[in-house]
Order: C-alpha cells, then structure tokens, then sequence
C-alpha cells in the first residue's frame, strides 16, 4: 500500500485521501487484496479508528474493500465493533450490505461474536437488530454468542443477550 494513503487512514485525513485519488483514480482498486507491506486495507485501518467520514469515502470509491479479511481474517466489521466504533459499523452495514455480518474471522467468528467478547452492548444490540440470524451461528469450535459473553466473563453482555434473545 502507498505509505501516504496508509498515513491518510491512519490519520483519518480525508484531504489526503482526496489528493492521492486525484493524483491516481485507480489508487484504490489497484491494491493487492493485502499487500506486503500492511496487514490491513485502508478500509481495515479507517473503520479500526473509527474514521467513519475516510471510511464512507472508501466504501464509496471501493465497495469491494469492506468484504476483504486481514490475514486474521478479520474484515472491516470485526475491526469497528471490536474498537466500539458504532457510526462506522451503521455506516458499513448501510452502505454495503448485511451480509458483512457473516463474514468469519479464522476461528469462525463473526463480527457479533468478536463485540459479544468485547462485551460492547450498544453495538451488540445495533448488529442483533440488523441481523439477528447471526446470534445463531456458532464458531468453528462450536462456541454459541452465549458461550463466548460467559468465557469473557461479562454479565452484563450475557444479561443483555438473555433478554434479547428471549423476545
């Protein structure tokens, strides 16, 4: 990756962003899936910090960017939720489509499982109300949303998911 584009999104500099696609239109589509030098895609970076205005602007210049895994298989989802970023994980969602919700990390996590061990319950909730066939989906060691809130040890995520599960 261009060591300015992962500064721009690193620093959540839209107007650098802005400056690189005038100077390259195809800056964006002509990353390699994960290049060498990042583990992440600039969408990875914006929607880990919670850039969601560089974010917006990325999904907009390059959908494709928000259904690519790191190489721990994490997608841009799995990184907002688990850094507490709720705007940028609405704005995902809307802009490309619910089905990032069933993205799977290498452990078989999806994006519900990884804030159910966060334990961040405001975006638990946004992601059951958007899609709540996920808090079905177990992980490839068969642990349900259940298991892993009692395994991190936070009740109030296991409460919240008790409730809500059983309406």
């Amino acid at each position: 990756m261009d060591p300015r584009l992962e500064e721009a999104c690193h620093t959540g500099n839209l107007g650098m962003l802005h400056s690189l696609l005038r100077e390259d239109k195809l800056l964006l589509h002509s990353l390699s899936s994960i290049t060498a030098s990042s583990d992440h895609n600039p969408l990875h970076i914006a929607a880990s910090l919670g850039y969601t205005d560089l974010a917006n602007e990325l999904i907009i210049r390059n959908p494709h960017l928000a259904s690519e895994l790191n190489p721990r298989g994490f997608s841009a989802l799995h990184l907002a939720s688990a850094n507490g970023h709720l705007e940028t994980v609405k704005l995902l969602i809307s802009k490309v489509g619910s089905h990032l919700c069933f993205l799977k990390d290498k452990d078989g996590r999806l994006p519900i499982h990884t804030v159910a061990m966060k334990g961040r319950i405001d975006i638990l909730e946004e992601l059951i109300n958007v899609c709540p066939e996920s808090t079905r989906v177990f992980t490839y060691q068969n642990e349900s949303i259940l298991h892993i809130a009692i395994q991190s040890n936070s009740f109030e995520t296991l409460e919240f998911l008790v409730k809500k599960l059983e309406s």
